[in-house]
């Protein structure tokens, strides 16, 4: 592998909680599954059927990059129906905890991440601190 494949590897899954890993690990599976189907026919059948498995091909790749693409799809929808409110951090909130408080129902890692950064957090947030959340009410 060159270095501009691991640099994109590392960016795939720089940042990502357990279930957008688990995206990204079954839509890399799925292409690799396709493809070592199309080459091990291509020997058998001596290119047949060669443009149907190109389509396929860019079918897989085109749902791979809307798995991909879902969670940024998540947070634009999320701030468009939500309206923004300020929080003041009390004893025992974490981004998760204020998250789930915020917006039930919705992904509270992403929520956490989302909050983190509208406000630009790059450490901890502390008692009394004034943050933008986004709220459902």
């Amino acid at each position: 592998m060159n270095k501009f494949s691991l640099t994109l590897i590392k960016k795939l899954y720089n940042k990502k909680t357990p279930e957008e890993i688990h995206t990204i690990n079954t839509a890399l599976f799925s292409i690799f599954l396709l493809e070592s189907g199309i080459i091990c026919d291509c020997f058998k059948s001596k290119y047949h059927h060669y443009l149907t498995y190109i389509f396929l091909f860019m079918l897989t790749i085109a749902i791979s990059i809307i798995l991909i693409l879902l969670p940024i799809i998540y947070e634009c929808i999320l701030l468009k129906k939500s309206e923004l409110i300020t929080y003041i951090v009390r004893e025992g909130d974490s981004l998760l905890t204020i998250a789930t408080l915020c917006m039930p129902g919705c992904n509270p890692w992403r929520t956490a991440r989302l909050i983190r950064k509208i406000n630009n957090i790059n450490s901890f947030i502390y008692i009394g601190e004034k943050i933008l959340v986004p709220s459902k009410y």
